[in-house]
């Protein structure tokens, strides 16, 4: 989503890599007016749509937060099972009775 937002604002090199391939995108974008767009669209809508729009923007917030911690579990999860892994292997070294 942070992407997209700075795709439309033209501000790729300015916030990620500045390069020339990067520059014609910014150029593009600021060109057509996508930002200016949106923010006369924004200024024009009603306070329902507001409402909705910040509701919206609320479930994506809690949605990638909740996706995060679950990859941060997922991820804790990897660290252990590969350290159990490794405490493993290291015993069977040890102990060659241990592989059969």
């Amino acid at each position: 989503m942070v992407l997209l937002r700075l795709i439309g604002q033209g501000r790729l090199c300015e916030c990620l890599k500045s390069n020339p391939e990067m520059l014609a995108i910014d150029v593009f974008m600021r060109e057509m007016g996508f930002r200016r767009g949106a923010d006369r669209e924004a200024a024009g809508i009603t306070d329902r749509a507001r409402e909705l729009v910040e509701q919206h923007k609320h479930a994506l917030t809690s949605e990638v937060e909740h996706a995060l911690q679950r990859h941060q579990v997922r991820r804790k999860r990897r660290e252990v099972s590969g350290e159990a892994l490794l405490v493993a292997n290291r015993r069977r070294w040890l102990d060659p009775h241990l592989a059969e």
